[in-house]
């Protein structure tokens, strides 16, 4: 069976006794229907995980004792950081945690021509990235940076190779040595990229990455490049031998 993930928001030490947070409580009693004794994993994103027992359920309210510390090996030795043109309410959540489980490091979303309109999201995604960790195993949780204009982004510094996805030009990763160990890779949203967008980024030392001969719709591509990167670059290298 099975062990539950739940994150916990402050510091996590062995011997403490923690009370669970109401949305974590009503997962754990009415979907898992869990007794006193069963043992969790708590995690608060310091790159541990903490082996806890239930030790005091009441109604909407469980306490566990953190028994041990461990850290997880479920993070990739290759920094992606994906940089998403701004889509819709519910293929911008499918991305995030998408880009979570593939093992992003960070997530930068973007306003672009064909963006999708901006409303109060920010705090939405970051539960979305949290419950996609407590999903995936991961115990660090991915940054996500607050929405910013494409052409104000493409001109800050980056480290590592930069990639924009465009079906017009046939450059795979292939073409690249296997050593680099920070990538950041540029998606658009919903429509793409405008031709202006596509020169704007190559001017910024962006390089052109073909995705195949097929159009994708944006999460598909997002779920294809990194797949990609982690399978070439990162820790699903075995499928590139």
């Amino acid at each position: 069976m099975r062990i539950p993930r739940i994150y916990y928001h402050e510091v996590l030490k062995i011997n403490m006794t923690i009370t669970l947070d109401s949305r974590n409580c009503h997962y754990l009693l009415n979907v898992l229907r869990v007794k006193k004794g069963r043992i969790i994993i708590v995690f608060n994103g310091d790159g541990n995980d903490y082996k806890a027992e239930i030790v005091h359920i009441q109604k909407k309210q469980i306490e566990v004792v953190i028994q041990s510390q461990y850290v997880p090996f479920t993070e990739s030795p290759l920094f992606i950081e994906l940089a998403q043109g701004i889509s819709h309410s519910d293929t911008m959540d499918y991305i995030l945690q998408k880009a979570v489980e593939l093992g992003v490091k960070r997530i930068i979303p973007l306003i672009t021509d064909r963006s999708a309109k901006i409303s109060q999201r920010f705090l939405h995604w970051e539960k979305i990235v949290i419950s996609a960790c407590e999903q995936s195993g991961r115990a660090q949780i991915p940054k996500i940076n607050k929405p910013q204009q494409l052409n104000n982004w493409l001109s800050q510094k980056r480290d590592g190779l930069s990639f924009v996805c465009d079906l017009s030009h046939q450059k795979t990763l292939s073409n690249f040595r296997k050593n680099i160990k920070q990538v950041t890779i540029l998606i658009g949203p919903e429509g793409g990229f405008s031709k202006a967008e596509i020169q704007q980024a190559v001017a910024n030392h962006f390089i052109r990455l073909y995705l195949g001969p097929r159009i994708l719709r944006t999460e598909t591509a997002t779920v294809a490049a990194l797949s990609l990167l982690q399978g070439y670059l990162g820790d699903l290298n075995y499928l590139f031998p």
